[in-house]
């Protein structure tokens, strides 16, 4: 059994067939009046002809377009995510990385810093909390006293 071509298409198919039966548009050098209405007339069915020619060609075109999508994305999917995995993990490792080479220097330039602060005579912060904590314990035994004292005096 042999499939009927649509009329869509068949229609379009004359179209064409009577268009490139078509002498080529010739200005006539005798009428230029005549001449330049009917290029203009020429441009106008031209940008009208562009117009229905890209509906249909750009529809035809998306649905295509669509489908080879659909037929294409299974794999490319997957490829994307292999890709993307892989990436993630470069990105983790040299995170790692970064870490672990960060932390010897870390080391060293604190114990640089704090080499310097002792020198200059600088207290650090460690030094700082214990004389705070020494002074707050000195402060309550004086309170203590001058309590023990007002208490016999």
């Amino acid at each position: 059994m042999a499939l009927k071509e649509p009329a869509e298409n068949r229609n379009a198919n004359a179209a064409r067939e009577t268009e490139s039966k078509r002498e080529p548009f010739r200005l006539d050098e005798r009428d230029p009046g005549a001449s330049w209405n009917e290029v203009a007339r020429q441009i106008w069915l031209a940008g009208l002809g562009v117009m229905v020619t890209t509906g249909e060609e750009g529809s035809r075109l998306f649905r295509l377009l669509v489908d080879r999508g659909r037929q294409a994305e299974p794999e490319l999917s997957e490829s994307w995510s292999r890709v993307r995995e892989e990436v993630l993990q470069r990105v983790r490792s040299l995170g790692r990385q970064t870490r672990t080479a960060a932390s010897p220097a870390e080391a060293e330039s604190e114990e640089t810093l704090r080499q310097r602060l002792e020198h200059l005579g600088i207290p650090t912060r460690e030094e700082i909390a214990n004389l705070s904590r020494k002074m707050d314990d000195l402060a309550t035994r004086i309170e203590q006293m001058l309590h023990h004292e007002e208490g016999h005096g």
